[in-house]
């Protein structure tokens, strides 16, 4: 008999498969068990929990009118973050809340990069202290919105660099560069806020 637990993990690829083989029942189910993982992002990239239930909606009608380009064999949660994050930028450029950084080369370089320290361990350091979910979730917001996507994506959504160079649609050394930048300014936020918390303690 099959672990209840093995088919809420049958892939969710099997299921798009499914569905596109025919299956309407796949659907439901594959919505249900991505919906937490759709929420979750678009969560980090808009303001309210509204926006975010309105915007996570709005990308599975998506999946559904878009199920047709699903590459299969592919991976699936690449893909459907690919139209949940089209979906969050379309609702904040509508809103004017999106700008796309200014400092990078037609190669992805970035000079802001020059002279920086090596961040690569703050996200244990700080995605793992419970302590600091708030923190972090006030951090994240104050950063650019494209650096902010590529921290989440590769933290949140256990996305690999490569994945969320398809997903963003930028280069994979523009990926890298605003990922370093944001844990950069990250790190500088968190340092301020823990700097104010104890003066006034």
């Amino acid at each position: 008999m099959e672990n209840s637990n093995d088919k809420n993990e049958k892939s969710s690829e099997q299921l798009m498969e499914n569905y596109l083989d025919g299956d309407e029942n796949a659907l439901p189910v594959l919505i249900k068990n991505n919906l937490d993982l759709v929420f979750n992002f678009v969560r980090r990239m808009v303001k309210t929990e509204h926006d975010a239930e309105d915007i996570t909606q709005e990308s599975f009608v998506k999946v559904w009118k878009k199920s047709a380009t699903y590459r299969r064999g592919s991976r699936f949660s690449p893909w459907l973050l690919s139209i949940a994050r089209n979906t969050a930028l379309d609702f904040l450029k509508k809103k004017k809340e999106f700008v796309f950084s200014q400092f990078e080369s037609d190669d992805g370089g970035n000079f802001l990069e020059a002279g920086l320290a090596d961040p690569e361990p703050l996200p244990d350091e700080i995605f793992s202290r419970a302590g600091l979910v708030l923190q972090v979730q006030t951090a994240l917001a104050q950063i650019a919105t494209e650096q902010r996507e590529v921290i989440v994506l590769r933290h949140e959504s256990n996305m690999t660099f490569e994945e969320i160079g398809d997903i963003v649609q930028r280069p994979l050394n523009t990926v890298k560069s605003q990922y370093r930048r944001g844990l950069q300014v990250l790190r500088e936020i968190l340092i301020s806020v823990d700097d104010d918390l104890t003066k006034n303690k």
